[in-house]
């Protein structure tokens, strides 16, 4: 697993990236965390649909809801993946960088 200063954590139901996979099984891992990133994005709003709209004052000092995916997204963002060879696998890697940005 390749090192990018956090743990890297997957959504519950999505296997590991590895460079090594098969551009089929990148593929189809990338599709996996995508839905997963769209669960995580319902439940989040779904969580924060009481009608009220809530602002706080200064949230970039309160630690996120999802933290734990720092890691996976920087991942995400590092050249072997963001600019890997195959560019169905950068369109894919860049919806994926796309939908955990709308849940941070």
């Amino acid at each position: 697993m390749k090192s990018v200063g956090y743990s890297i954590i997957y959504p519950p139901g999505c296997k590991e990236l590895s460079e090594s996979l098969r551009i089929t099984d990148l593929r189809k891992r990338l599709n996996d965390l995508s839905a997963a990133f769209d669960k995580l994005s319902e439940t989040d709003d779904l969580c924060d649909s009481d009608g009220e709209t809530t602002h706080h004052v200064d949230s970039s000092t309160q630690p996120g809801k999802f933290d734990y995916l720092k890691g996976l997204l920087l991942l995400l963002t590092s050249p072997a993946y963001s600019e890997h060879h195959d560019r169905d696998i950068q369109l894919r890697v860049g919806i994926c960088v796309c939908k955990m940005l709308k849940i941070f």
